[in-house]
């Protein structure tokens, strides 16, 4: 087997907490903006949440967070912009 860079890979660092990189400012604005283009396709207003809501919700699985912050929202509307979060993430 040939190696065409034997020493060029010599750690590996995943930053799951946080520490390095933030990225709740990056999912709060994907939340944000699947919330938008779900009201702007659909014709239904929703109140946008603030970002200090979408912060407490950091950590729960996706659906939890919209059944959190879209109470008022039927199930099948938030599980859309749970999948279209899901979708872009998983891009």
């Amino acid at each position: 087997m040939i190696h065409l860079f034997p020493n060029k890979i010599r750690l590996i660092a995943f930053d799951i907490d946080g520490t390095i990189f933030s990225s709740e400012n990056i999912i709060s604005e994907v939340y944000k903006d699947s919330i938008e283009n779900f009201s702007q396709s659909t014709g239904i207003h929703i109140e946008m949440p603030s970002h200090d809501e979408i912060m407490l919700q950091i950590g729960k699985p996706v659906k939890t967070i919209f059944k959190n912050l879209l109470p008022h929202l039927a199930e099948h509307y938030r599980d859309k912009i749970s999948d279209s979060v899901l979708q872009f993430l998983c891009e």
